[in-house]
């Protein structure tokens, strides 16, 4: 064989390897952009995010309650009962829907969150897929243009048999590690499309749990102003404000009756406990420090009674804080008292908190003073957002500004 005929094997041995480099890299495209909606469909595990499923989850059970509870008043208004058991209906129900607007808000940082992380993810695996991208091109353009494969020359240069294999050894290694090369990258473009479908996933996901969130924000707004009326309603007439007032005033020494003995029970078990040290505080942010209503006696549309703690108004939801350090003796739902929190801090002193709209402590939670426990509302026997603040020694309800100094 001549050397002209060698050049020419060599040559076009050259240009058949390159083709078959491009046509794998070629097919390589086709799968990766082919099959891709098969890959986001049955890799994505972004549904298995336990965070966003728990919240998903809460979200779903509120929103059953809820619909339980709009039936409960539904029927309670074809069945003409009293605005007392509708308030009631409505504290509930409006504490479900700022229970789902919470977890809506968290599922959306959540998700949020998920993006930021996603969004890195897909630039590092880009940033991959192109570097591995230029390197396999890069070995194609040289395989054809420069003609610089060393292993082809020691094949068609080999002077013995031995030589020839040695040869042809060592252009199987180059061409596996090409083959290595762009498996890698195929496993990197299908890692970035799982990643793009769950970026998709939790972007949908995030929509949805917004328009949602909007929605609830409005008719939460709406609840707040019907449940206001309902109370009003029987104000405005005096025999029906007058059985109002001796209803809730029934409920109310029932359960603060119920509270005094837990408390003293309480006191005994623990002996001489020390109660928590310092100042009790302001149970919430000092601007709002007007009472509108006194410990001790009042007089209400005519009518003498004892008021047994005092009223601070505060804009709805505003913060209601830990007096001082404790633990949750109570914390739920009572006709009069609304939402309320009891905590005991130890020495027979315990404070209460009433007519939250929402809860952020749990019976038996260890807390500290000044840490948000509540919202301001107007759950229970109330007309206005305020908080109702009471002191108990030994059980017994006590003038709280003989504890908290009023701003």
């Amino acid at each position: 064989m001549n050397e002209a005929e060698k050049t020419n094997i060599k040559s076009s041995y050259k240009r058949v390897v390159a083709l078959i480099l491009a046509a794998i890299l070629a097919v390589s495209g086709i799968f990766y952009y082919g099959d891709r909606s098969v890959m986001a469909a049955n890799t994505s595990k972004y549904a298995n995010n336990t965070e966003v499923k728990n919240l998903s989850q809460q979200i779903s059970e509120l929103e059953k309650k809820q619909k339980d509870i709009q039936k409960l008043i539904k029927n309670a208004e074809s069945e003409k009962k009293s605005l007392l058991e509708k308030k009631e209906y409505y504290d509930i129900l409006i504490y479900t829907v700022e229970c789902k607007i919470d977890a809506a808000k968290e599922l959306v940082e959540e998700l949020s969150i998920q993006q930021s992380m996603l969004n890195d993810s897909i630039a590092e695996r880009e940033a991959q897929i192109a570097d591995l991208d230029a390197k396999i091109r890069e070995r194609i353009r040289t395989s054809y243009e420069s003609g610089d494969i060393t292993s082809l020359e020691m094949i068609f240069g080999a002077e013995s048999i031995t030589d020839f294999f040695i040869g042809i050894d060592s252009m199987v290694s180059l061409l596996e590690y090409d083959i290595r090369l762009m498996k890698t990258m195929q496993e990197e473009k299908l890692a970035l499309s799982d990643e793009e479908a769950k970026l998709a996933e939790s972007k949908a996901k995030q929509e949805e749990t917004l328009a949602a969130l909007e929605n609830d924000q409005a008719e939460l707004q709406k609840l707040i102003n019907e449940n206001t009326k309902l109370l009003k309603q029987n104000e405005a007439n005096k025999a029906k404000y007058e059985e109002t007032e001796k209803y809730y005033k029934a409920l109310e020494e029932k359960k603060s009756k119920e509270l005094e003995n837990l408390l003293k029970e309480l006191e005994a078990k623990e002996g001489a406990t020390k109660v928590a040290e310092g100042e009790f505080i302001w149970p919430v942010p000092k601007n709002n420090r007007r009472i509108s209503s006194s410990f001790g006696y009042r007089t209400l549309q005519g009518k003498r009674e004892h008021h047994n703690g005092i009223d601070i108004p505060c804009p709805y939801g505003t913060e209601i804080y830990a007096s001082n350090s404790g633990t949750v003796v109570k914390a739920e739902y009572d006709s009069s008292y609304g939402y309320y929190v009891l905590i005991n801090h130890g020495g027979g002193i315990a404070t209460l908190y009433g007519h939250c709209s929402k809860l952020k402590v749990s019976e038996g939670q260890t807390v500290k003073k000044g840490q948000v426990i509540a919202l301001v509302g107007s759950t229970g026997h109330s007309t206005g957002n305020h908080v109702h603040f009471e002191v108990r020694k030994s059980g017994v309800r006590v003038n709280p500004l003989g504890y908290v100094k009023q701003p």
